[in-house]
């Protein structure tokens, strides 16, 4: 979806990164993350400001990390491994008026996504969470 189309519908947004983005490589979206459109501003150059905020979101979207940032210049790992995953789980985005990174999410997604973090925050600290694609077989296998 195109980032002007985008800005016409009000409120945040719940996007998925599709393959073949124009993001900016040093950043954490990857093709095929979730994450929430808090806003977008376009700047006096034409390009529009998009800050993502992606909380909440973070299990789902680790499969997705890319493991080409350096740690202690030898080894590689993700951006959060390296140190360098914003403090606020939030980035900004210069994106093309003519680019279409994004594809709104399904609201059944969003739900799924809700659910499993209810069950993350529901377990003991001791407790290692199921990833997210097998809590989904979880469910269908009750």
């Amino acid at each position: 979806m195109k980032i002007e189309d985008l800005m016409k519908i009000p409120g945040e947004k719940i996007v998925k990164i599709k393959e073949n983005n124009t993001l900016f490589e040093d950043s954490y979206a990857e093709p095929g993350m979730i994450g929430k459109i808090i806003s977008i501003t376009k700047d006096r150059e034409g390009y529009y400001r998009v800050k993502i905020d992606w909380n909440g979101f973070e299990d789902y979207n680790e499969q997705f990390e890319a493991k080409d940032w350096y740690i202690d210049d030898i080894k590689q790992g993700t951006m959060k491994e390296a140190g360098m995953y914003p403090k606020d789980g939030i980035e900004e985005y210069f994106v093309d008026p003519d680019s279409d990174d994004f594809e709104l999410t399904d609201d059944i997604i969003v739900n799924y996504l809700e659910k499993y973090n209810e069950y993350v925050n529901s377990l003991n600290e001791n407790e290692t969470p199921m990833t997210f694609v097998r809590w989904l077989i979880s469910l269908i296998e009750k």
